[in-house]
């Protein structure tokens, strides 16, 4: 039994190499054409991720305003991808397969006919030299300007007369043969890829060489077509014994369901009528299982060709050349996703082995049927009929093939021609040549309309050209033969193009009813629901195409984008990783997690600072987390802006990374640097780029400088900053600008009628005293009017209170009002009279301690609550000023030296600080110098008459007389006769 399905194990080794060789190339084109079947044309369009940066309102930080903590809206951004298909993209190994069966397969055929009598090797000859011509190899101008057949002349001159002188001359084993012909073709191919003119002449020799395998791949069908049957008797008979009609039955039922099977596929195909879903073999597995079986009926059928050539070696080298040259054709088809030569390949399986099926069933039954119900071992007298001779059961398979396929005939002679044009047009493209691409594709179609190749790919030429109703049109064609989820996600593309959106969704939806769990029709469906405002479908959706993908970053990304741009988004947002994951998926986690008032010290954690090979995206993200991160950058980081502001001087990035670094550097504590790239900014920046003004109003305000405030935020709203408006009303009353801060305010309730604190705003400027039962009126009406009420007044107003803890908190408030207008007597007086409760204690630590900064009047004790009073100061600047103070008090001046440099970092536009510092650096020996320097940032800083006072009499001591003089002079002009014949007396004194 063994030597029987081993027959080659008794052939000499020089016959039996080649064989094995053969048999691993037929089973490797088999394993490769299923694959490529199994994979199907959609994996060879290549998805294409389209991203888009948008900005994302969120608020991760506060501005304290009295009673409330107002959210400050900020910029961040994320990312939104969908997916676009590309063009058809067909893998190198593909080619490099095909090439590879290709010439084995040739090597085989010649080396087979050198066997055959002269009439068989003449037709053999005629063959490959009909083959040869059809190459084209004239188009590849492989030798320049000579005759353009000359090389087609020298490949028959290589191959020919070789053939010859092995059949008639020196006559040699088959190894000898196939490995020459083999070395001449591989010869001839490296030459062609050296020596041709033109782009990819590989590829366009094997866009001509499929005639060849395709011619093959028909005679191995009407070749294999009666071997399932003969398989299906051997395994039914084999060995069996004894009486009864079991393998008759066996054999009936078996082989109808076989018959059943193609039947079902011939009416799939033509659509003769529309059959319910039955579980089916696919035509190729079928063509696969007969090539495997093949083979031994090949050899059992000797006795029909063995007048012509033996089985050994000719006949299964014959074999072998005729299947390696089908599976050529199958893997190219298969591989390149070419649906014209598919469907030809399938629908003439199934067409041949019906017609041959019938016919060798009828020949089984009408020749066996005794033996078969004796259960007697039919496959040893297969080949030995009774009544009908196998000859005529196979012209009868012939006739049934033919009335079979007569349905579509026409149909199948013109796919093979729009499968011919379709790899040249492919081909084409591959050239960058569009314009003969699209003229063969047209072609193509002309053959076989709607071919799912030909109409995919001018579709995507239509896009291109923005001929986006063609590119839809043919899309539906394309769909029509071979569903696809690229031709779904593009049809949803173009219907959103054309603002067909309801019709986007509708064919992403069919996509995904037909493609379940593709993630990329399910992104893309998210995609456009988040821009319908459907956002619960919006997540369903993404999630859903989280669950099915094997690269998770874009849905992942999207999730996360869509968290960070849904007000009040609660779910759970998911925590799986992909092996690797990108800067968009970093990016929109970090800003879903400040969206959902995640910490941004925590936050933080989902950003990677990482190297300095940054794309534009990433650029955003990296900006991004510097500009959000409030506290403890570092020195590194603060170098990394800089080197990456180099890198995009002059860039459309440049004034973003400009404004990282302004954020970083206030974050540093560098408010003087900060606020001057924050004014540059504001005034450079076109209209587009009001986040730049907008921020440099915040900035203003928490130093204090509201007027200054009041125009940044003017400008910002001007530019189209959608929250400017609110911060503008609110600089207008805090600087005490009424008429503007009434018309801001009663703007701004339009814009929100239903906000609380607008309301009190706007209450102020239209109504005249509170009332006692309107408590929270009451506190913003001292707040707001402190200026104008007497301690008299105040306290008459202060009786309406009902709430102890708001009377407190208005008496606060007004020792706070008190100092910063520096009545420090009064504000003394009311904050030692007070008695707060635990809730106000910090508070009111933090005036203690701002009343010993005013005053000088340091203690050991609020030195000691100095961490309790930071909690509470708005200013971060007075933790360091404090110190300064508390140090010159105590006599510690290396100490307060230090506290003053980083206190005038923090507050640069407090005068207080320039003078101090000035002042305790001119009383140490040899600190003029510094002193001089530091009274200068002053000037140059604030420009103040005290400042200028005090930089005129640093000059004198530093002996720069000029400086001084010119001082005097401008102060001359803007001081009153009794300020200035003060200062004067002092500067006189000094210069002498």
């Amino acid at each position: 039994m063994r030597e029987e399905i081993q027959f080659w194990k008794n052939w000499s080794k020089e016959d039996r190499f080649p064989f094995w060789i053969g048999l691993q190339l037929v089973i490797v084109g088999l394993f490769c054409t299923c694959f490529f079947k199994w994979q199907s044309t959609g994996n060879l369009i290549p998805w294409n991720v389209v991203s888009e940066l948008k900005q994302a309102q969120i608020s991760n930080e506060s501005f304290s305003f009295f009673l409330f903590d107002i959210p400050i809206p900020t910029t961040t951004y994320v990312t939104e991808s969908y997916f676009a298909a590309g063009y058809f993209q067909i893998h190198d190994m593909v080619y490099w397969l095909y090439g590879i069966l290709l010439i084995a397969g040739l090597s085989f055929l010649l080396a087979s006919i050198t066997e055959l009598s002269l009439m068989w090797y003449l037709g053999g000859v005629t063959i490959y030299t009909i083959f040869a011509i059809s190459l084209n190899l004239d188009h590849l101008l492989i030798l320049g300007d000579v005759h353009p057949m000359l090389f087609t002349l020298i490949v028959l001159l290589s191959v020919l007369p070789l053939s010859y002188i092995f059949r008639s001359i020196f006559k040699t084993n088959t190894l000898v043969r196939v490995v020459s012909f083999l070395l001449i073709h591989v010869v001839l191919v490296f030459t062609v890829a050296s020596l041709a003119q033109t782009a990819l002449p590989l590829k366009t020799l094997i866009v001509n060489s499929t005639s060849l395998p395709l011619i093959a791949f028909l005679v191995s069908c009407v070749l294999l077509a009666p071997e399932i049957i003969r398989g299906i008797v051997y395994l039914l008979t084999d060995g069996r014994k004894g009486e009864g009609t079991g393998a008759l039955l066996h054999f009936c039922v078996v082989s109808g369901l076989y018959i059943l099977n193609l039947v079902y596929l011939y009416i799939q195909y033509f659509s003769v009528s529309s059959l319910p879903f039955f579980v089916h073999i696919p035509a190729i597995l079928i063509y696969a299982f007969s090539v495997v079986i093949g083979l031994w009926g090949w050899k059992k059928r000797e006795q029909h060709y063995g007048n012509f050539f033996p089985f050994h070696t000719t006949g299964a080298y014959l074999y072998l050349s005729v299947i390696i040259l089908s599976l050529a054709f199958l893997s190219i088809s298969y591989g390149s996703g070419n649906s014209s030569y598919t469907e030809l390949a399938e629908k003439v399986i199934f067409i041949t082995y019906i017609g041959f099926g019938l016919a060798i069933i009828g020949y089984v039954i009408s020749n066996f049927n005794p033996l078969l119900k004796k259960q007697l071992d039919v496959h040893k007298v297969y080949y030995l009929p009774a009544r009908l001779e196998y000859s005529m059961a196979i012209l009868i398979g012939v006739a049934l093939t033919l009335v079979f396929g007569a349905r579509g005939y026409t149909h199948t002679y013109n796919q093979t021609w729009a499968g011919y044009y379709n790899n040249k047009a492919y081909l084409e493209s591959m050239k960058d040549d569009l314009m003969m691409a699209e003229r063969y594709y047209n072609t193509s179609m002309a053959y076989d309309p709607k071919n799912h190749f030909g109409s995919y790919g001018l579709s995507s030429l239509g896009i291109d050209h923005e001929h986006y109703g063609t590119a839809l049109m043919l899309l539906k064609d394309a769909l029509h033969r071979s569903p696809s989820p690229q031709a779904f996600a593009n049809m949803g593309i173009l219907e959103w193009t054309k603002n067909q959106k309801l019709r986007a969704l509708y064919q992403l939806q069919k996509g995904i009813n037909t493609f379940e769990n593709s993630s990329e029709l399910n992104t893309n469906y998210a995609y456009y629901a988040k821009r319908m405002n459907m956002a619960d479908s919006a997540l369903f959706y993404l999630n859903h195409a989280l669950d099915h993908t094997y690269e998770p970053n874009v849905p992942l990304s999207n999730i996360y984008a869509h968290a960070a741009t849904t007000p009040n988004f609660s779910a759970e947002l998911p925590t799986e990783k992909s092996e690797k994951t990108d800067f968009m998926v970093k990016g929109n986690q970090f800003a879903a997690l400040l969206n959902q008032n995640i910490p941004t010290a925590d936050a933080l954690d989902t950003l990677a600072f990482e190297d300095f090979d940054l794309s534009s995206y990433e650029l955003f993200y990296v900006c991004n987390y510097l500009l959000n991160k409030k506290e403890g950058v570092s020195d590194d980081e603060l170098k990394f802006v800089e080197q990456l502001e180099l890198a995009n001087l002059g860039t459309e990035d440049f004034t973003f990374l400009l404004y990282a670094k302004a954020a970083v550097l206030y974050a540093k504590g560098d408010v003087k640097h900060a606020m001057q790239h924050f004014q540059h900014l504001s005034e450079t920046s076109p209209n587009t780029q009001n986040r730049h003004d907008f921020y440099y109003g915040l900035r203003l305000m928490e130093q204090g400088f509201f007027d200054k405030a009041a125009d940044a935020f003017h400008t910002a709203f001007v530019k189209g900053h959608p929250d400017a408006l609110y911060y503008l009303g609110l600089a207008y009353s805090e600087s005490g600008q009424k008429e503007l801060a009434k018309k801001t305010w009663t703007q701004i309730q339009e814009i929100y009628p239903e906000n609380a604190p607008i309301q009190l705003m706007n209450r102020l400027y239209t109504e005249e005293q509170p009332k006692a039962d309107d408590q929270e009126y009451l506190t913003f009406y001292l707040h707001y009017n402190n200026q104008n009420l007497s301690d008299k007044e105040f306290e008459n107003l202060c009786g309406l209170f009902q709430d102890g803890s708001m009377l407190t908190y208005a008496w606060l408030d007004r020792a706070e009002y008190l100092l910063k207008t520096e009545k420090l007597e009064q504000a003394a007086l009311v904050i030692n009279e007070l008695n707060v409760s635990e809730e106000l204690k910090g508070h009111f630590t933090a005036l203690q301690l701002d009343l010993e900064i005013k005053t000088g009047n340091y203690s050991e004790e609020g030195f000691n609550q100095l961490d309790i009073a930071k909690a509470y100061w708005a200013n971060k600047s007075l933790e360091q000023r404090y110190l300064a103070g508390y140090y010159e008090h105590t006599g510690e001046k290396a100490l307060a030296k230090v506290a003053y440099e980083n206190a005038i970092l923090n507050s640069p536009y407090d005068e207080s600080l320039y003078l101090n510092y000035t002042k305790l650096l001119l009383e140490e020996e040899g600190q003029t110098t510094r002193a001089y320097e530091v009274i200068l940032t002053g000037v140059e800083t604030l420009d103040t008459d005290e400042l200028q006072k005090q930089y005129a009499f640093v000059s004198l001591k530093m002996g720069y007389d000029g400086f001084a003089e010119h001082t005097k002079s401008m102060l001359s002009d803007r001081l009153n006769d009794q300020a200035f014949s003060e200062f004067l007396e002092e500067y006189n004194q000094i210069a002498l």
